[in-house]
């Protein structure tokens, strides 16, 4: 198959608008904190570090690896953590949406030019736009890692001939790809039931079964598992039972705050055009290939039941690619002349998702204006300097330091078994392991105050607003300070101030003891220099020498 210097033409065209866009995006959001969190983490464990032992992290060691080059990419071209990530993850697209152009290449007719210029740019967004605050995340990652694998076993159903080599390197992405969460897992025992479904449908011979790529992602599995087992024993030891008695039950939400989210209602709209035009769709292998990818994606985003954007993207970009190239199927065989039905179709499909766009660009833009006066205060005065958040929920905090230039060097990304303590319910019925736990865990909070010595520590003190309309918050020092050896790490600190920026941040700032004055040329943070960030910044954030207000059902 051969495009013409037109299509070519409007390919690469089309390609430059959507890394531009994409690069556009980027630059408005600050970078996902569980993105810097991990990239952290693998430059840990490239200097041996391990769980537990140097921090707490629930997402297993495959989620760690995916970073790694990030860190080497540092190392070898001295380029600051955020750059490098985003180079990266472009990096990896490009060379993702390569694989997968000549993929889709051999599933179309030599006389379907067209509808791979469509599927190329299609897959593009995908990569690309549509991660927008998911970019660079591990169900990003998982994405692009598996889209190539999804059409090679298209290939294979449609009996096209593969490299061996190629299938070899598809079957380690997407193994990589499925191993990067265990829930992804689900979408390739589904994929490959299907497989051997059709392959015994049709009389196949056995050796068919075993395919290099699939038997690629068994290899590098075992050898996972093999390496976990071996080198990473506190995960399965010590993460794994406490994660479960803590972190699903806090986050969990109910099954209809799952189900009423946009992006998941906007996936159903591919079911809807799949059986619309079942009939005279010559992609029929392609197109239920991607309805099982999104109904594995679907499976997966319930079983975490979550409703957070990046669970939801593998399933809402596998959607919106289907629906871009079924829509331009559905306008050559159906209707190509009625142009007021064919809008009407479009708007139907694309409505929910160019909507539901629009509104995280404008909040995640908005967010990162919130935390300019923060980025520009961290700077001034941490610079190249550790700081600490004791927070139990996840936030931009870790991705203002990073812009920042500062940097956190805790155990957690977040006081993840705090989530919950909001809850006074929760708090009495917590049995005598779950206590245990948390102890154990205020004390790994407390050998970071020790090792580390952070000169800052930002609690946490905004309180979320609850159905009754009470205002409540979680009092982390009150509870940390339960524990003998955080009391004790927590008397080299003392008050020093208290910032706000609504619908951002609100934290009490606490200094070490013996952190100034500063060296020059950094500055010691006070609420002057954090005035002065504001005016920089045209911000309206608030700093005051006196404790914010905390919730008077804990007095």
């Amino acid at each position: 198959m051969q495009l013409t210097k037109k299509q070519k033409l409007i390919l690469w065209m089309g390609l430059l608008v959507v890394y531009g866009f994409a690069g556009f995006i980027q630059s408005q959001f600050l970078l996902s904190p569980d993105d810097l969190w991990l990239t952290q983490l693998a430059g840990i464990v490239l200097k041996g570090g391990n769980y537990v032992s140097n921090f707490f992290e629930t997402t297993p060691p495959m989620a760690i690896f995916i970073y790694t080059p990030e860190i080497l990419l540092e190392k070898m071209f001295f380029v600051p953590r955020i750059f490098g990530l985003l180079l990266y993850t472009f990096f990896c697209a490009t060379a993702l949406l390569f694989i997968s152009y000549v993929l889709i290449k051999k599933i179309l007719l030599t006389s379907q030019e067209n509808l791979l210029v469509v599927m190329v740019l299609a897959l593009s967004i995908m990569f690309l736009v549509l991660p927008a605050e998911a970019f660079s995340q591990r169900e990003h990652f998982f994405l692009m890692l598996t889209t190539p694998y999804f059409l090679l076993l298209t290939c294979r159903l449609e009996n096209k001939k593969i490299n061996i080599a190629l299938a070899l390197f598809v079957g380690i992405l997407g193994a990589i790809g499925f191993l990067i969460k265990p829930f992804f897992i689900v979408i390739f025992i589904l994929l490959e039931v299907y497989a051997v479904l059709i392959f015994h449908a049709q009389h196949k011979e056995k050796k068919a079964y075993f395919r290099p790529e699939m038997l690629c992602v068994l290899i590098v599995l075992l050898g996972y598992l093999t390496v976990i087992a071996v080198f990473f024993n506190a995960y399965l030891s010590t993460i794994v039972p406490i994660t479960l008695r803590f972190y699903y039950e806090s986050f969990r939400a109910t099954w209809f705050d799952s189900l009423v989210q946009v992006p998941v209602i906007s996936c159903f709209s591919s079911y809807l055009i799949y059986f619309a035009c079942y009939k005279n769709n010559p992609l029929k292998k392609l197109s239920l290939i991607c309805v099982l990818v999104l109904t594995g994606d679907l499976i997966v985003y319930f079983i975490q039941n979550i409703p957070w954007y990046y669970h939801i993207l593998p399933a809402f970009s596998i959607s919106i690619f289907f629906n871009i190239f079924m829509l331009v199927l559905y306008i050559k065989h159906n209707h190509p002349h009625s142009i007021l039905l064919n809008f009407g179709v479009g708007l139907f499909l694309f409505i929910l998702p160019v909507y539901c766009l629009l509104v995280m660009f404008i909040l995640e833009a908005s967010q990162k204006k919130g935390y300019q006066s923060l980025i520009c205060f961290l700077h001034k005065t941490e610079f190249h300097q550790p700081v600490y958040i004791l927070s139990a929920y996840p936030s931009s905090f870790i991705s203002a330091v990073s812009h920042a230039g500062a940097y956190h060097r805790g155990s957690f990304e977040f006081l993840l078994w705090m989530r919950n303590y909001t809850n006074l319910a929760f708090l009495n019925m917590l049995t005598h392991r779950q206590k245990k736990d948390a102890n154990y865990l205020a004390g790994l909070v407390a050998r970071d105050l020790t090792h580390q010595q952070p000169k800052l520590i930002f609690v946490d003190t905004y309180c979320g607003l609850l159905i009754n309309g009470t205002k409540i918050c979680v009092e982390y020092l009150h509870f940390l300070k339960k524990n003998k050896r955080f009391l004790l790490a927590w008397k080299q600190y003392h008050f020093l101030m208290s910032m706000k920026k609504n619908g951002s941040y609100q934290f009490d700032v606490y200094a070490r003891n013996d952190a100034f004055p500063a060296v020059f040329p950094i500055v010691s943070p006070s609420c002057s220099v954090f005035s002065a960030c504001n005016i920089k910044s045209h911000s309206t954030a608030f700093c005051s020498v006196n404790k914010m207000t905390v919730d008077p059902n804990r007095k």
